[in-house]
């Protein structure tokens, strides 16, 4: 349902109601923010200021070119997972090791901005849909729970290893994140303030049993805090391509770099790409538009890459999270809350680097391992868990759901053999590649679709990740308000749950049923309903 407009004098009114939920939700995402600079780059001071930046300027940025309400930019797991991927393997290079630590993360950028590029070059020739269909939800659940299995083995062993021995004050630290956020998590009313603030009292909680027991009984096995950057210029933290071209050129000659730089640009505009634009076309349809386009929140992710890898900043994508959170407190303005939020992250690199206040000081590493564990549990989304819980237990459509299951328990398997051995550096690309091997595959198991749209409408026949963007697309020109299925023969997870989505949005503007079924719609479509979308297949709708 649309947001009702306000009053001019209720607008004015609540201009410090919108700054307040502004600096709410920096406060809120704050720890999810040192932790993706954490793992981003090792060094916890340096990362934390990178990707507090790259959260302010990709807010700002998304702002001025998105048409959504508040949206809330920065970086996001997977991608910036995909990062520190490609940064380490930039470290192994031998044609770069002459130039160290630094020229690595200079290449590393440039994927940043190639990728902007890749995705401008998307946005120009409308292939956003296209490239979005490569990755099933399968695969991207699988990468999903690939990542956060990862996250959290390396933050175990990093924090486990403090003091030489088993770092068991730090993991208790650690524990006392993950406990607390969990308690208030499910223990709080789903949507209030605590319940989303829940990260940062966590994050507080831990500081104070860190302090308690450094005072009490000191020991290296505490792990220290994230501590001050050294310097007192922003250039210190941001370690962009501008900063070395001079070097860059020679390195792009050897072809094993040049190679890493296309692929690892690559995949991170297909990561980014699906982010923004899953993201954007769920927001919209929290406001009422299911049929808007995303094209102006993809543009700002491309300028944003591009412009952010010159910079050293960490791959963009617009937060669908974040974004809700802000949507869900109800500002009266559009624009107002995320600027604010831009604001105080602002200040707060002002008071890290030039001013130099020993704010980090304040932080343990311990808690902020703590943080990037409960990011990666909660980053294990509904729908991973839906696939899990209907491949494996429901009666129905199980042949197609077992399909998505296996695609991702194939891809899990891959990418922890690797992790466990000597190739672990290659343990999240081997996953994401087999993730989406397997879903094509499957697709051409399972017999091609017709590349042109058979008549019964936009969703007549077969359906499945490779064309449902395509066939959104063409329902979204029509825009008749009803998803009409009494021609569709058959449906994967990837389009089902995509359906369900569309529904879920239509049903915000007070359509009780917008699905419509008939004699030619195949029996799996309705079993496939019957687990994404239940409340389809009820009485009531649209003839």
């Amino acid at each position: 349902m649309k947001p009702a407009a306000a009053p001019p004098a209720a607008v004015g009114g609540n201009r410090g109601g919108d700054v307040a939920i502004g600096a709410l939700a920096a406060l809120i995402y704050l720890g999810e923010y040192l932790g993706q600079g954490a793992i981003a780059n090792q060094a916890f001071n340096t990362g934390s200021v990178t990707a507090l930046a790259t959260a302010a300027f990709a807010t700002l940025l998304a702002v001025a070119l998105s048409a959504r309400r508040n949206p809330m930019a920065g970086p996001r797991f997977l991608s910036v997972v995909w990062y520190a991927t490609v940064l380490e393997y930039m470290l192994t290079v031998p044609a770069l090791k002459p130039g160290g630590a630094l020229l690595a993360f200079a290449m590393t950028s440039l994927c940043v901005s190639l990728s902007g590029v890749w995705l401008m070059v998307v946005c120009h020739r409308g292939w956003e849909s296209c490239v979005r269909a490569v990755m099933s939800l399968p695969s991207l659940s699988a990468l999903g729970f690939i990542v956060a299995t990862t996250t959290i083995v390396g933050q175990l062993q990093g924090i486990g290893r403090c003091g030489g021995a088993i770092g068991w004050p730090a993991l208790a630290v650690m524990a006392t994140v993950v406990g607390v956020a969990f308690a208030m998590k499910y223990g709080l009313r789903a949507g209030s303030v605590a319940h989303r603030a829940r990260l940062c009292v966590a994050l507080v909680c831990a500081s104070l049993v860190y302090f308690g027991w450094r005072a009490l009984a000191p020991t290296p096995a505490l792990c220290g805090p994230i501590g001050q950057i050294d310097g007192a210029g922003l250039a210190d933290a941001l370690m962009g391509a501008w900063r070395w071209p001079a070097r860059m050129g020679p390195g792009l000659a050897h072809a094993q770099v040049l190679l890493a730089v296309l692929v690892g640009s690559g995949v991170m505009a297909v990561l980014c790409l699906v982010d923004t634009v899953s993201a954007a076309s769920t927001l919209a349809s929290d406001e009422g538009r299911p049929d808007a386009d995303t094209g102006r929140e993809l543009w700002a992710t491309a300028v944003g890459n591009l412009a952010g890898g010159l910079l050293g900043l960490l791959p963009i994508s617009l937060s669908l999270a974040r974004s809700r959170t802000v949507a869900q407190l109800h500002p009266a303005s559009g624009r107002l809350p995320a600027l604010a939020h831009a604001a105080v992250l602002v200040v707060l690199i002002v008071l890290l680097v030039p001013l130099q206040l020993p704010l980090l000081d304040y932080l343990p590493r311990a808690a902020v391992a703590g943080a990037l564990v409960v990011a990666s549990i909660e980053m294990i989304d509904d729908k991973s868990a839906l696939l899990w819980r209907a491949g494996l237990g429901a009666r129905h459509a199980r042949r197609t759901l077992a399909g998505g299951v296996w695609v991702f328990a194939c891809a899990l398997a891959v990418a922890m053999g690797l992790a466990v051995g000597p190739q672990a550096k290659y343990a999240v690309s081997a996953g994401f590649a087999v993730a989406i091997a397997g879903s094509l595959l499957g697709l051409l198991a399972a017999g091609r679709a017709a590349a042109a749209i058979p008549s019964g409408g936009p969703f007549a026949g077969r359906l499945h990740f490779l064309n449902i963007g395509r066939r959104l697309r063409v329902w979204k020109l029509g825009a008749s308000g009803i998803i009409d299925l009494s021609h569709t023969t058959h449906v994967d997870f990837s389009a089902a749950c995509a359906l369900a989505d569309l529904a879920r949005g239509l049903e915000s503007e007070g359509v009780p049923n917008p699905f419509r079924l008939g004699a030619g719609t195949g029996p799996q479509v309705r079993q496939m309903l019957e687990v994404c979308h239940p409340r389809a297949l009820e009485p009531g709708a649209p003839a």
